[in-house]
């Protein structure tokens, strides 16, 4: 649909990625799509408003689960899975080298290590 990255139909069991993307965005997208999917969040996101250019709040109509939320956390987990990440984080890497080392994006690689919240043993100098 129009003005949006990515979306997930449900009805066809598909995903549908814009096709100007650039390759990080587009695995994001993909990952976040997949989360909609995995969490069971049905269909309903691409109708309306979407995963568009911006963040978009869309609450399940319970109003119970943020779906967009929980899908950003499921995209972030699989781009850069905890273990990983905190062996990277304890050999040194920053969020931005992190990012890189993922082929993710920056805000993902941000939000992703600070949701972990790892407790990291410091080096000895």
């Amino acid at each position: 649909p129009t003005g949006m990255k990515a979306c997930y139909d449900e009805s066809r069991a598909e995903i549908r990625v814009r096709g100007d993307l650039v390759h990080i965005d587009e695995r994001f997208v993909i990952a976040h799509e997949l989360g909609h999917h995995f969490l069971e969040h049905g269909g309903r996101e691409c109708t309306g408003a979407g995963f568009a250019e911006g963040l978009v709040e869309l609450d399940d109509p319970s109003g119970d689960v943020d779906v967009e939320g929980e899908a950003q956390t499921f995209a972030g987990q699989l781009l850069i899975p905890r273990e990983w990440c905190r062996r990277d984080l304890e050999s040194g890497l920053t969020e931005p080298q992190i990012a890189e080392h993922y082929d993710a994006p920056r805000s993902t690689a941000f939000i992703t290590v600070q949701g972990y919240r790892f407790r990291l043993k410091r080096k000895r100098r």
